[in-house]
């Protein structure tokens, strides 16, 4: 929920926390997600993947 003023608004996201040893283990994470085929990378941010129900689909995103 992301507050603004006295309004809460409801952010379409999913937030994982997963504790890992080394970048490469955070890594390795993100491509075993991505090699299902339902999680693609987003370009911008190191780490955010984004959920896709159909291929090609941009969908929620994943927040690792």
């Amino acid at each position: 929920m992301v507050s603004s003023g006295s309004t809460l608004v409801a952010g379409r996201s999913i937030d994982l926390a997963v504790a890992l040893d080394s970048w490469p283990q955070f890594d390795a994470v993100k491509r075993r997600l991505i090699q299902t085929g339902a999680f693609a990378l987003d370009g911008s941010t190191m780490h955010r993947l984004f959920y896709q129900e159909r291929p090609g689909q941009q969908g929620c995103p994943l927040d690792l």
